[in-house]
């Protein structure tokens, strides 16, 4: 975060540099998403895709009112804003729900010609 305003500066210019904030809005977003991207497999694996569906609709619509709400009072604020809450929201469902489903995935038996427990090796 202490070099992005000289590196933003140096590759895009003071005018854009002004808007810093917006980049650090984005990028703590970024490092959010950053912390939940082996849940999604997860969610495939376990045959789940609708319910990653669901999570990503609800942040999607989530982040559509806020920056439809937010854009005529604050402009740029609402993007980052919007951003940034589309993310935690995002980030939370998935690990929540994945938690739990994920853990009832995996405690279920599996079936196998071998009968109760683990196959053999």
């Amino acid at each position: 975060f202490g070099l992005l305003p000289w590196l933003v500066a140096t590759l895009y210019g003071a005018e854009v540099a002004v808007e810093i904030w917006l980049f650090r809005l984005l990028l703590l977003g970024a490092m959010l998403r950053f912390l939940a991207f082996a849940i999604e497999p997860a969610f495939m694996t376990a045959g789940r895709p609708g319910t990653l569906l669901g999570i990503e609709m609800a942040a999607t619509l989530l982040y559509l009112a806020l920056v439809l709400g937010l854009l005529p009072g604050t402009g740029l604020v609402a993007m980052g804003v919007a951003m940034l809450a589309f993310q935690c929201v995002y980030v939370g469902g998935t690990l929540t729900i994945g938690r739990r489903l994920l853990a009832r995935w995996i405690a279920r038996p599996a079936a196998h010609p071998g009968g109760a427990g683990p196959p053999p090796l």
